[in-house]
């Protein structure tokens, strides 16, 4: 833009340079103007930030980039009114050079010479504009993409039931819970407790639901070629509740569930999933066949049930083989709590936190909610990520536009003289439409081309943000081309619209 207004104003420049003004005074005047401008520019991004901030804040429920430490402190004020100066400096630098260069006589003549200087210097207008089109075509597919795979994760069926569930973590001292036994009586008693309140239908535990990192162990099946070749086989295993399953909805396939004999002098045993029976023991019932996990299941237990598969390491993580062990028989001194409800769970917020305190007044809750509330809470980064792409790639698009535009309006300027003759000799309001038109479409469409093959180059560093989508998935690519395309034709339009409204007897005398 800056570019198109030192063309505009050569005429004006060669009249200063004709009065006495200096070439180094004349630069001066231009990035003086420029520098005001980007600092003005400044001054409103701050603005903007320091709301967005705000909005962001009250926005953001899960804290995810704990925003409310952010502070427009001093050596923010200082970085931006650095990048508004280097903004100015560098994009007032080229127009102001070219100012000055011009040829004075050539200059200040009527006719075709300036129109010629005016197209020598185009070249580089229509090439910035080209690249903005370009960089906004790249960041509006990666916003399509983490948009497509934000919904792709929305959609995924968690494989247990999330309605009228609420949840809580406790953490129980060792120094006091010492002895696996208390660990257990402590877990039976609460859950009695917890299933004795008004509107509570089941209560259970396990290891964290979603956690980072998940227990893993070394697994041994006896007798099984697959773990007698002396490659570890590393899986995933909880301690669950003996009444987990019914609790969390996930159905039985093979077997039985955990019961009120499986204590802690009982029989040993375990519940896998069916990745794991699958993977072991395709086509076969793999109940009552024996594994060992060192350091968690030295003497081996016995596999009492399959159940469905469910995501508890995560929704955008693959399910694998899990076992899982009656806490009943192992212990669980820290873990989430589930408490399945008739009616609102929030509700009976305050019932979980008295009935916890009753069996021990110096253990805290943490985390009190619902298990939709958790799931929005493991989504919160990627929703709000993708959100911030997205303002960027809008930001982007809007920029390019604004190039386009600005570009167009000044060639429309430029050729007023052009299209009064072609007016006169007989040319259509739509014909100048098509005309200037056109030469957006072209800049537009030679920016999508190396902003597609942008997208394309950069694909594999984003396809590790992606799920269920790929990086080079032909809807959101066309999806995208086609905004922009639109955009270009809209801001093309705009300065074709006003070209035909000139009149060619004012045009004739334009200069």
């Amino acid at each position: 833009l800056l570019l198109a207004r030192a063309a505009v104003r050569q005429k004006e420049m060669a009249v200063r340079l004709a009065l006495g003004a200096s070439r180094a005074r004349l630069m001066r005047q231009l990035l003086t103007e420029s520098v005001l401008l980007s600092l003005l520019g400044g001054v409103a991004g701050l603005l903007l930030a320091w709301g967005g901030v705000k909005l962001f804040v009250a926005a953001n429920p899960f804290n995810v980039w704990q925003l409310e430490q952010v502070k427009t402190e001093g050596h923010v004020l200082l970085f931006t009114l650095g990048v508004s100066l280097l903004t100015g400096l560098l994009f007032g630098l080229m127009p102001a050079w070219q100012a000055s260069k011009q040829p004075l006589v050539e200059t200040l003549k009527e006719g075709s010479q300036s129109v010629t200087l005016s197209r020598s210097q185009a070249r580089l207008r229509e090439l910035l504009v080209m690249i903005e089109v370009a960089l906004a075509l790249i960041l509006f597919v990666g916003a399509g993409l983490m948009m497509r795979s934000f919904r792709q994760l929305q959609t995924i069926n968690p494989g247990f039931s999330t309605e009228r569930l609420l949840t809580f973590k406790i953490s129980l001292p060792t120094p006091i819970y010492n002895e696996r036994a208390k660990v257990i009586q402590f877990h039976q008693q609460l859950i009695e407790r917890l299933i004795a309140l008004p509107g509570v239908s089941a209560a259970g535990a396990s290891f964290e639901m979603f956690a980072k990192d998940v227990p893993t162990a070394i697994l041994e099946i006896e007798g099984h070629p697959m773990t007698q070749t002396g490659k570890d086989i590393e899986i995933a295993w909880d301690a669950v509740s003996a009444g987990y399953f019914p609790l969390m909805g996930i159905p039985l396939r093979q077997g039985r569930l955990f019961t009120a004999q499986d204590q802690l002098k009982a029989q040993p045993v375990v519940i896998v999933n069916e990745a794991l029976a699958k993977r072991f023991w395709p086509g076969q019932d793999a109940t009552n066949k024996r594994i060992k996990m060192p350091n968690i299941l030295d003497d081996g237990a016995v596999i009492v049930g399959v159940v469905a598969d469910y995501r508890r390491r995560g929704l955008e993580t693959e399910i694998g083989p899990e076992v899982y062990i009656p806490v009943e028989q192992f212990g669980l001194w820290e873990g989430q709590w589930f408490v399945r409800t008739n009616v609102e769970p929030l509700g009976l917020a305050t019932a979980v936190r008295q009935t916890v305190r009753q069996l021990d007044n110096q253990l805290p809750l943490q985390r009190l909610q619902t298990m939709e509330q958790t799931l929005a809470e493991r989504l919160a980064p990627r929703y709000y990520s993708t959100l911030l792409l997205g303002l960027f790639a809008l930001l982007a698009l809007l920029l390019a536009a604004i190039g386009i535009y600005g570009v167009l309006s000044y060639q429309v300027r430029q050729r007023t003289h052009e299209i009064g003759v072609r007016l006169a000799l007989g040319a259509q309001p739509r014909d100048i439409l098509v005309l200037i038109v056109k030469r957006g479409l072209i800049l537009a469409l030679i920016g999508l081309t190396f902003g597609l093959l942008g997208a394309v180059a950069l694909a594999q560093f984003t396809t590790g943000l992606l799920y269920g989508v790929s990086a080079f998935d032909l809807t959101t690519l066309i999806t995208v081309t086609l905004v922009l395309l639109g955009t270009a034709v809209l801001a093309s339009y705009l300065p074709a619209r006003r070209a035909t409204q000139v009149e060619p007897v004012v045009a004739l005398r334009y200069e």
